[in-house]
């Protein structure tokens, strides 16, 4: 019998940190237990090799949540110089790295200059401060990409 389809658990509850699971596979340091790879597997980075003998077994997943906190932080600050960029510049990603210590966002710019990334950053840090409820909003992949 297949695995069941990959769920998304974070859709519906993205303050949850946990959740059950079962192994379906065990790949050196990492566990699969769910589809969604090229070959349908999501695999999870464990701290140390789970012994074979975990597959068909249940397993719990435990998220850092300071680690999540930290890179939804970044995440949200992004898509707001990502908007200001393009809505006031016509700043177009090139690039982005989010991570726990560093994150950054690449833009094509013309005429950038210290005076406009001083603009850019008071405008970013002026819709941050009035600190905005987030929410979250899923689309289709086939939705994404025809914008």
């Amino acid at each position: 019998m297949p695995p069941a389809p990959t769920m998304r658990l974070y859709l519906a509850d993205d303050h949850r940190l946990d959740a059950g699971a079962r192994v379906v596979a065990v790949r050196d340091r990492s566990i699969a237990f769910v589809h969604a790879d090229s070959d349908g597997v999501v695999w999870h980075v464990s701290p140390s090799s789970p012994p074979a003998s975990s597959v068909d077994r249940p397993a719990r997943l435990i998220v850092d949540g300071e680690r999540r906190r930290v890179l939804t932080r970044y995440h949200t600050g992004l898509h707001v110089l990502n908007t200001i960029a393009l809505r006031d510049y016509g700043g177009w990603i090139t690039g982005v790295q989010i991570g726990v210590d560093y994150s950054r966002i690449d833009f094509k710019l013309e005429g950038l200059s210290a005076a406009v990334g001083a603009e850019l950053e008071d405008k970013v840090n002026a819709v941050l401060e009035r600190d905005h409820d987030v929410s979250l909003r899923t689309h289709s992949t086939a939705r994404a990409r025809s914008v």
